[in-house]
This record gives structure tokens, C-alpha cells and sequence, in this order.
């Protein structure tokens, strides 16, 4: 049985053991002045992605996985000191989904993946591999070629929530039977009617993540067990609001866009 699996971030997760694991070995600095480094949902989302990867047996050697994208995140350099062959993608040059390249998480090559505190050069040069990949048209992507993928609030950048739930479905003829993807993205915990549905980012609602499964189910393929509880501590109920990290609140949920929301792990696996 595994103990981490699709669920909503939440504050208690913080001081669980996987996640002092992984946010040990990640490392982010204390943003801003003032700010708890550790209560903050992208560090979750990393965290609960190698998580999901290591209780279901894929950080190995002779597993390949495919990440989309990445931007600079250090999720490759990780998956691949575990000997891993990894194939890290992102949009090519020129094609920057609007805000990414100028905050500087677009990666148009290995050096901006390569973390030196976390693998060695000729280790990464040998396992990790860099394709421009458009997530709306994975058409030159090989079928049943990698034992697990992920991305990391990604796919609601696409265009609309729509296009975010295709890729979902989408990239499942990549992995091979069995094999398990990992995505996070918004989730909206203030309304599951109204909600962002299209432009630079969209809002996930319940129902939108319960239809996908539905869907994936179609081609083999499904959610594994949602856990919808997104918490009552202190800091999972006093969301950020913009200026983010500015107010001095661990930034687990916040505002956007008129909504209170916070991050979802999808956990996606193949049929064999």
C-alpha cells in the first residue's frame, strides 16, 4: 500500500517525514526576507512528486522518465543520481508561454537544469537528455517509452482547462503498461462552479479532476485514490495574497484570481 498518492497540499504535510526528505536534499533559500522557506506549495509539489516516484519503485536504475516543462526545477538532476535516464522538456526558444522566460524558469538547455549540488556533471551529461517539447502536441513523442512522467504546475498554462485535461490523457500513450504519471496544478477550494477557464492560467475545479478520471478510464488508465481534505491548520485556512511572500504567511494557499486555491498532485497510472 502506498501512503502518498493524489491529494491536495496541505500544512501537515510539512512536517511529515517524506517531505523533510526531500525539501532537505532540494534546498530553497528563505524568499523573501521574512518568509517560512519550508511552508511553500512549489516545494511541495517537487517533494510529493519524487515521493510518489520512490514508494512506487521508479527511482532505479534502468527506469526512464520524462518530465515536461521542467523550467530550471531540480526534479531531473534528483531523478537522475538514482541512476534514472531522463528525458527533460520544455518549450523551444521563441515559444516562452508568456511571464515564464522573464521570471527565468524556461530551460532552452542542460546548463539550466544542471544543479552541481546535486549530481555530478558526467553523471547528468550521460542520463539526462533536453527536448523542446509543445505539451499541446506530443505527436513526435514515441509511444510506451518511459516507466513514469511528470509536470509540475504546468498544464494549466496550456490555454484552457480543456487543453490541461487533453494533455493529461494525452501523455499516458507515452508510458508503458503500468507505468505512472505525476502532474500538480491549481486547484480552486472556494468554488467548484466559477473558477479561471482559459488565458495564461486556469483554475482546476473538484469536478474537473473527478471528469478526468472518467475519461482516462476510457483508455486504461486512472487516478489513483483522491484525497480531497485540504486541511484546517492555521496556515492552510490564512491563505497569501498578492504581493506574495510579502506578508509574512506560509505560502500554502493562497489568493488568485478572485479565488482561494492551492496546489493538487494528480497521481496517473497505466493499465498493464
Amino acid at each position: 500500500m502506498h501512503s502518498l498518492s493524489s491529494c491536495i497540499c496541505q500544512y501537515d504535510h510539512i512536517n511529515s517525514k517524506w517531505f523533510k526528505r526531500w525539501s532537505d536534499l532540494i534546498g530553497v533559500p528563505n524568499y523573501p526576507e521574512g518568509g517560512v522557506p519550508r511552508a511553500y506549495r512549489k516545494l511541495w509539489e517537487w517533494a510529493g512528486i519524487l515521493e510518489v516516484f520512490r514508494q512506487r519503485g521508479k527511482l532505479q536504475q534502468g527506469m526512464k522518465g520524462i518530465g515536461f516543462a521542467v523550467g530550471t526545477e531540480p526534479l531531473a538532476c534528483i531523478i537522475a543520481n538514482h541512476g534514472v535516464e531522463v528525458l527533460a522538456s520544455d518549450l523551444g526558444a521563441g515559444e516562452q508561454v508568456e511571464g515564464w522566460a522573464s521570471d527565468n524558469q524556461h530551460a532552452a538547455t542542460l546548463d539550466a537544469i544542471y544543479r552541481p549540488n546535486i549530481i555530478d556533471r558526467q553523471k547528468f551529461n550521460d542520463l539526462v537528455s533536453f527536448k523542446p517539447v509543445d505539451m499541446a502536441h506530443l505527436e513526435d513523442l514515441p509511444s510506451a517509452e518511459y516507466d513514469f512522467a511528470w509536470s509540475s504546475c504546468a498544464f494549466e498554462h496550456i490555454g484552457n482547462l480543456e487543453d490541461g485535461l487533453s494533455f493529461v490523457i494525452n501523455a499516458m500513450r507515452l508510458l508503458k503498461p503500468g507505468g505512472i504519471a505525476v502532474h500538480t496544478t491549481e486547484i480552486n477550494l472556494s468554488s467548484n462552479e466559477n473558477t479561471i477557464f482559459d488565458g495564461h492560467m486556469c483554475i482546476y475545479r473538484k469536478h474537473d479532476i473527478e471528469n478526468l478520471d472518467r475519461r482516462l478510464r476510457l483508455i486504461r488508465c486512472g487516478i489513483e485514490n483522491m484525497n480531497w481534505d485540504a486541511g484546517c491548520h492555521e496556515h492552510d485556512l490564512n491563505y497569501d495574497s498578492p504581493p506574495y511572500f510579502e506578508t509574512g504567511r506560509p505560502h500554502v494557499k493562497l489568493e488568485l484570481g478572485g479565488f482561494i486555491t492551492t496546489s493538487c498532485m494528480i497521481v496517473v497510472r497505466k493499465g498493464g
